[in-house]
């Protein structure tokens, strides 16, 4: 088993992960001077953050090529708009030269790394580009979020679901059995209830719609019961409410995002899920208070709509890259 230090393993600041995109963008453009070529090395030398991640995103390139060679169905799957989309941006030069090469596996690869996409080799269920519903052997319905995987133990006494990348919304069928919901450091039980699960990565978010959800960090804090109504952001050790009110995180069932006076930036990480690449706003955006329902296939229109209730304009630096500013 390969051993990964903390550093190695810990969250990229999204600053310079953006300067990183930018230099790949830049280099695959074919058009770089060598001034251009000193000041990237420059840059990565700099700061050992910008060589570690330079060195993460090629190794994930690498790793993003292989699996294109091994399930290029899956790999095709995760690369990001169509030709009808990529005919709406202006910069038709840049994505001639970055559309389908490297740069394009890099982005498919850098962002299926952050949505669990490998988890789906394994999983027993899985959805990718759009959410999916199943039926269990118990008759519970599960919705399964895009980008989300997981691995089921039904097998004699026992009802479990282990949730290995996003999210789901579970409506458990009436069985003797306990069902069990396994994500990040939490333990989730319930029999006939309805809730939604996320797995947030370091924390897990649960919200319950109907019946009752006994929630359990597994360091720390004790059992604790969630309430139909109730949202909850759970760490190992830390179980933080959440204001239901102002977003519902099940509303991708029913295909639109809720929303109640919440906060642009916070809405834009919600909708950067079905965003396939990286949707930011300008910080002095970051607090402006939105509310309405937002149709996610209509995600342009979403995106235009929000610029134009904050005073702004949505601008696109490549089909993966939106900007609100």
């Amino acid at each position: 088993m390969t051993s990964v230090t903390e550093s190695e393993s810990a969250p990229f600041p999204d600053a310079i992960v953006g300067e990183a995109i930018r230099w790949r963008i830049r280099l695959a453009s074919g058009e770089v001077q060598e001034s251009e070529q000193i000041a990237w090395r420059a840059w990565r030398a700099a700061n050992p953050e910008h060589e570690r991640i330079w060195q993460r995103l090629e190794a994930m390139e690498s790793a993003f090529h292989k699996l294109n060679r091994e399930a290029p169905g899956l790999a095709s799957a995760t690369l990001i708009k169509t030709d009808k989309d990529m005919r709406k941006i202006r910069r038709r030069r840049m994505l001639k030269a970055v559309g389908g090469t490297t740069l394009g596996m890099l982005a498919a690869g850098w962002i299926g790394h952050h949505r669990g996409v490998f988890h789906h080799l394994k999983a027993d269920y899985s959805a990718q580009g759009q959410p999916r519903h199943y039926t269990l052997q118990d008759n519970s319905q599960l919705w399964l979020n895009s980008g989300s995987a997981i691995e089921l133990d039904f097998s004699g006494a026992r009802r479990r679901i282990r949730l290995s990348s996003g999210e789901i919304h579970l409506a458990g069928a009436p069985d003797p059995r306990p069902l069990h919901v396994s994500v990040a450091d939490s333990l989730f039980t319930a029999r006939d209830s309805r809730f939604f699960v996320r797995d947030g990565g370091h924390y897990a978010l649960l919200q319950v719609v109907q019946g009752q959800v006994e929630m359990r960090p597994r360091h720390g804090a004790s059992p604790m019961q969630a309430n139909a109504g109730e949202a909850f952001r759970i760490t190992h050790t830390d179980v933080q409410v959440l204001d239901s009110r102002m977003f519902d995180y099940s509303g991708w069932v029913d295909g639109v995002l809720s929303v109640r006076s919440m906060p642009l930036g916070e809405f834009l990480q919600e909708l950067s899920r079905y965003f396939r690449g990286f949707l930011r706003c300008d910080p002095r955006l970051e607090t402006q208070r939105i509310s309405g329902v937002f149709q996610l296939q209509q995600l342009d229109l979403t995106l235009k709509t929000l610029a134009r209730s904050v005073g702004g304009e949505v601008r696109y630096l490549t089909p993966w890259w939106a900007t609100i500013q």
